[in-house]
């Protein structure tokens, strides 16, 4: 599968999802990616592994091999602005299950079905980590583990959360 590098450029709030990255159109288009498809990004110093999704982007630095990604993205990745990164096109499959472990508490999982409805438009990996508001207070979650396993995944009504101590 083609595999190329880019160079963080910065890092911006991108429509206020997690995981939204914009590219360099060459990449784009050496990618084969459309807006609204997802990319596997690989940390090129620690091997730190997430999922961006492509959205819409201004013409910057056309040719230069940046990508721009939010704040959700670079801490997951544990990457600076100026590092390099590895981009793959993806297409993350739908999980079964998924497990995920609170950050810096323990969290009781009251009702599956909000925490499926927020998480269904994003990808991720294992490690990952989301913080958000949900029925009414602050939580931050890591994804723990997930089947099938190996690969990049998204939810839907059909799979099956967990949140393990």
């Amino acid at each position: 599968m083609n595999q190329l590098t880019a160079i963080v450029k910065k890092s911006i709030a991108l429509k206020k999802d997690y995981g939204n990255v914009q590219l360099d159109p060459h990449l784009i288009a050496k990618l084969d990616l459309a807006i609204g498809e997802y990319l596997e990004i690989i940390n090129a110093t620690n091997g730190r592994v997430s999922v961006g999704k492509l959205t819409e982007s201004d013409l910057f630095n056309v040719g230069k091999g940046f990508i721009i990604m939010n704040w959700f993205l670079r801490r997951n990745l544990l990457v600076g602005i100026g590092e390099m990164v590895l981009l793959r096109k993806i297409v993350p499959k739908i999980a079964k299950r998924v497990e995920f472990m609170g950050l810096n508490k323990p969290i009781q999982l009251k009702n599956a079905h909000s925490l499926q409805k927020r998480l269904s438009p994003y990808a991720f990996s294992v490690g990952d980590v989301f913080s958000f508001g949900l029925n009414g207070s602050v939580i931050s979650l890591v994804v723990k583990h997930f089947s099938p396993e190996g690969s990049p995944i998204r939810i839907d009504s059909t799979t099956e959360i967990v949140c393990s101590k």
